[in-house]
C-alpha cells in the first residue's frame, strides 16, 4: 500500500461495510497508532479507542495470519495488519459471533487492499 489515500472514498466503503454486516465501527489506525479512517453506528470516543489500541498494538505483533481478537462488554473486537503500514480493527456486537466477526475482518482487509492498492 503505498501513495496517497482517498480518504473520503475510503471512509464510504468502510461505512458501507459497517452497516451492511450490522457491525459497531471500524477503525483504521497508520503505523503510529493515529486514526486514519473511522466509522461507528454509536458513539466511540476515537481518540481514547486509537490511543488504547496503538498502546496494545505496542506489546502485540499482529499480522495478517495472526489476527487479534478479545471481547468486551458489547461485544468483540478483531484487529489485523493492513499491509506494513496500517492496523485494520472491527468493533462487532455479540450479535456478530466471533468466527462471523474474523471473516468480516479477513473479507474487509481484502477489500480495503485492493482498494487501497488501486
Amino acid at each position: 500500500m503505498h501513495g496517497i489515500l482517498n480518504l473520503e472514498a475510503l471512509k464510504d466503503k468502510v461505512s458501507y461495510f459497517v452497516k451492511e454486516n450490522c457491525l459497531d465501527s471500524v477503525l483504521i489506525l497508520d503505523s503510529e497508532g493515529f486514526p486514519i479512517v473511522f466509522y461507528s453506528l454509536f458513539y466511540v470516543d476515537e481518540d481514547k479507542l486509537s490511543a488504547d489500541l496503538a498502546s496494545l498494538f505496542s506489546f502485540i505483533d499482529i499480522n495478517c495470519n495472526n489476527p487479534l481478537f478479545f471481547k468486551f462488554n458489547r461485544g468483540y473486537v478483531v484487529a489485523s495488519s493492513l499491509g506494513s503500514e496500517y492496523k485494520l480493527v472491527i468493533l462487532a456486537p455479540e450479535s456478530v459471533k466471533l468466527n462471523r466477526s474474523l471473516v468480516l475482518l479477513r473479507d474487509l482487509k481484502l477489500y480495503l487492499q485492493r482498494f487501497m492498492d488501486s
